[in-house]
């Protein structure tokens, strides 16, 4: 085979796979209510890693900003 024939067939085979093709799909209405709580966990999950890593971020930040707190007492533990 030449290389235009060869050419040729690639572009047939690849418009036949472009081609939309009818299918039967049925989303039931429980699928958005799935959708909207995985929307929901993933805020909750990203709203709670936040929290976990929150004062680690703020005293690498101050420490790089050279800023020092005024106080302690937002620290547990130190009186």
């Amino acid at each position: 085979m030449s290389r235009t024939s060869i050419s040729v067939c690639v572009w047939l085979v690849a418009l036949w796979l472009a081609m939309p093709v009818p299918v039967a799909a049925y989303l039931d209405p429980g699928t958005g209510s799935m959708f909207l709580q995985g929307a929901i966990a993933v805020i909750a999950a990203t709203l709670a890693a936040a929290g976990v890593y929150w004062r680690s971020a703020r005293d690498f930040i101050r420490r790089i900003t050279g800023k020092t707190s005024t106080s302690d007492s937002d620290r547990p533990g130190k009186s």
